[in-house]
């Protein structure tokens, strides 16, 4: 059985039946993208953040919605919504990832994706998760460790 990486809620947990994974349909991309939309409206009201980009700087920015306590626990779709940002900014920091649906013994989730392969991340539900728990989150160390947790897996070839 191939080892799953979800970098989220089941950090170490194994599963019990191989990860099915399928593109995005319609509805899904929709909400995602209302997800996003929400963090502008949210970044451009209290931040007055009017533009900005959905990398590593964008995260940088946007780490005063945080920082000023504009993101809750019980705000669930701004949390998630800043976790479909982070893995915006993952696509755009490593090659060859990129948003994908997965089922597995979970339920069935969007997650950011290495190529082909068993690698994902589930980037939706790690602010929230954090939130949820009392840690406190900084948005581009998040990114970082993901990344710096990331690479080895993806250089092992072990993860088909």
């Amino acid at each position: 059985m191939a080892t799953v990486s979800n970098l989220s809620d089941h950090e170490g947990a194994e599963p019990s039946a191989p990860a099915v994974f399928r593109p995005l349909n319609a509805q899904e991309l929709e909400q995602l993208d209302r997800e996003r939309l929400l963090v502008c409206q949210v970044a451009a009201r209290e931040l007055g953040l009017m533009d900005w980009s959905m990398d590593r700087s964008g995260l940088a920015q946007l780490q005063g919605l945080l920082d000023r306590g504009l993101v809750q626990p019980d705000n669930l779709l701004l949390a998630q919504g800043l976790g479909v940002v982070l893995g915006d900014a993952l696509t755009c920091e490593m090659d060859d990832m990129d948003w994908h649906m997965v089922t597995d013994d979970w339920g069935t989730d969007p997650v950011v994706r290495y190529r082909e392969t068993t690698i994902q991340v589930g980037a939706r539900g790690m602010v929230i998760k954090r939130l949820e728990d009392g840690r406190a989150v900084d948005l581009v160390h998040l990114l970082d460790g993901v990344v710096e947790h990331l690479q080895p897996m993806i250089d092992s070839g072990d993860y088909q």
